[in-house]
């Protein structure tokens, strides 16, 4: 079973759709038997605030006739360990060979790019246990949670009913660096006295 099964909370929801801000599939870089669980497991098209999921979805949808024939993750990975390339063209002509190693040639030449830093822009929905939680010193404590690659933006205070509010907190995170899952949502859930839910609102690259 893939690791983001089964998908029956937010939670579970939150951790496939940062997974997939950064992936095109669930594993590696074809579609696998690991896409097909969970596509079949969603059954239908996620809501549009998870934008990652919703992506990955549209996309698989336009390959699932084809579905039950994907390779295990397993197998794929072999074949890459193996070396093994899919010659689309046939044999490569002396005219094509003499292009490609001018076109190496020419990049070898060129000088070394930066790397690119790819970061990522986080709204969190932190649910307390009731209204008698104080959510200012709910909010002091979260920003207590320090690490490279984390930066804390702004926050704000929504209903949910009957009286009781939840915090909407911002952050900036450096892709690299910082797993929202464990770095963030985790250490958030830590102040359990305080916190009955942490649920990514929104996931969005800078």
């Amino acid at each position: 079973m893939s690791k983001f099964l089964p998908l029956n909370n937010n939670q579970a929801f939150g951790k496939l759709n940062g997974h997939l801000a950064n992936e095109s599939y669930i594993t590696g870089y074809q579609p696998t038997s690991d896409d097909a669980l969970v596509f079949k497991e969603m059954g239908k098209a996620p809501e549009e605030k998870w934008t990652h999921i919703l992506r990955w979805y549209n996309h698989i949808s336009h390959f699932k006739d084809s579905i039950n024939s994907w390779p295990k993750p397993a197998e794929v990975n072999q074949s890459e360990a193996d070396g093994e390339d899919i010659d689309l063209f046939g044999e490569e002509t002396e005219e094509e060979k003499a292009a490609n190693e001018s076109r190496k040639q020419a990049a070898k030449a060129k000088p070394a790019k930066a790397p690119v830093i790819e970061r990522s822009a986080i709204i969190l929905d932190v649910k307390p246990w009731g209204e008698e939680v104080d959510l200012l010193e709910l909010e002091k404590k979260i920003r207590t949670i320090k690490q490279e690659g984390l930066e804390w933006k702004a926050s704000k205070l929504d209903d949910i009913a009957y009286g009781i509010k939840k915090l909407q907190i911002a952050c900036h995170v450096v892709d690299d660096l910082v797993s929202v899952e464990e770095d963030v949502i985790m250490k958030i859930q830590e102040f359990e006295d305080m916190v009955q839910s942490v649920d990514i609102f929104s996931f969005n690259k800078l």
